[in-house]
């Protein structure tokens, strides 16, 4: 299968991973490939897995506002409300102002059916148990992980992504790299939620409304 995709790059100047230029507004046809994952942890047989690049980018909410919801103020960086755990998990977020993403969120969209059924529900925080994730700012210093510098954070973007407005670096040292968020949120402010920088730092921060930040999806599987 492929999947089309009309050229919408952040600069002028991207180049896909073979080096060739990408073209604003050309049509490409990327062939559907299997996402290829980085153990984080395995424990008898339980597999904690995050996506080795990015592979999409959207945005965290569509607005900065607050919102009421059963009669309790959500910010906008709320994880539990947001726009992307929706997406991810393919969940109907009408109910708090996001799209119904039933069947066509990634969960539904990136695995077959015998896939998903090895994708195990994991406590997330507080009391969600998701089946896709974001991974946490604790996880960045988490050195069980893989995580011990910032080189070890940073990830490239896939060919892509590259052409759908994800922010790419285009310098040298860094050159394909992307900023991906992560699901915890800025306490200090409500509209902004960390993120992992082009360059590995886990303390930067986004707007929850920037839709060239990038997405690595994070799952656990049990494999008998």
């Amino acid at each position: 299968e492929y999947k089309k995709i009309v050229a919408n790059p952040y600069w002028g100047d991207y180049k896909f991973s073979n080096g060739k230029e990408i073209i604003k507004g050309n049509t490409y046809y990327f062939e559907v490939e299997p996402i290829i994952w980085r153990v984080l942890e395995e424990k008898n047989g339980t597999y904690e897995l995050v996506s080795e690049m990015i592979i999409d980018n959207k945005e965290f909410f569509f607005s900065t506002s607050e919102r009421i919801i059963n009669g309790k103020t959500i910010y906008a960086n709320n994880y539990e409300y947001s726009n992307i755990r929706a997406w991810l998990n393919g969940y109907d977020g009408s109910a708090y102002d996001v799209k119904n993403y039933t069947n066509i969120g990634f969960f539904d969209i990136a695995f077959m059916r015998e896939e998903q059924e090895i994708i195990n529900k994991t406590l997330v925080e507080n009391n969600l148990h998701d089946r896709i994730y974001l991974l946490s700012k604790s996880d960045m210093s988490d050195t069980n992980y893989g995580f011990i510098n910032d080189s070890t954070r940073k990830a490239l973007i896939s060919d892509m992504a590259r052409c759908s407005n994800c922010y790419m670096s285009t310098y040298a040292l860094n050159y394909g790299t992307g900023n991906w968020w992560l699901r915890s949120c800025d306490l200090n402010l409500s509209f902004v939620t960390y993120i992992v920088s082009v360059d590995g730092d886990a303390t930067s921060s986004n707007s929850v409304i920037d839709n060239t930040t990038g997405i690595r999806p994070a799952i656990t599987i049990t494999i008998e």
